[in-house]
């Protein structure tokens, strides 16, 4: 994978927030939206969300249906104020072959755990970690743009400009 083929002010856009809200299509076909932190790997040209073994239906309808889509453009979840909003489609794939590898693998991306005040305090303590296994135990899903419809106004105001990724 290599960096996106998008304008700047779009990564910088993706880049600046740290939640979204994950479409994927559960079993009716049906959307299923939840709220996800989420980390843009710039380089790589890939966002990274989880989800614990102990709410599968994220994993479970990616597996179904790869095809996904998120949102993001609430500034509160922004580093940058004057972010734009993005809407990203794409393909997800949900990796459960190694639950250690995959909690080693949150290190890579703080963003994941950062919004959560105390997760990493409590993480260090083996008691919180037994009785919160099946919340500990992640699936890493990580996400491969295909096209981005993007606002310059987070208040999508205007009609979004439409990017192909690849």
């Amino acid at each position: 994978m290599a960096e996106l083929n998008l304008p700047e002010w779009v990564l910088d856009s993706i880049d600046a927030y740290t939640t979204g809200e994950l479409t994927t299509a559960a079993k009716s076909g049906y959307p299923s939206t939840f709220p996800v932190a989420v980390a843009f790997d710039r380089p790589a040209g890939i966002l990274v969300t989880t989800t614990s073994v102990g709410f599968p239906a994220k994993a479970a309808n990616i597996r179904r249906d790869p095809r996904v889509g998120i949102t993001m453009g609430y500034t509160v979840s922004s580093s940058d104020s004057g972010a734009g909003a993005v809407h990203i489609q794409g393909r997800a794939e949900a990796d459960d072959r190694d639950f250690d590898m995959n909690l080693m693998s949150l290190a890579r991306y703080p963003s994941l755990t950062e919004i959560q005040p105390g997760l990493k305090r409590r993480m260090r303590n083996p008691r919180w970690r037994k009785l919160y296994q099946g919340y500990l135990t992640r699936v890493i899903i990580t996400i491969t743009p295909e096209r981005v419809l993007a606002w310059r106004d987070p208040e999508c105001g205007d009609e979004p400009e439409v990017f192909e990724c690849r």
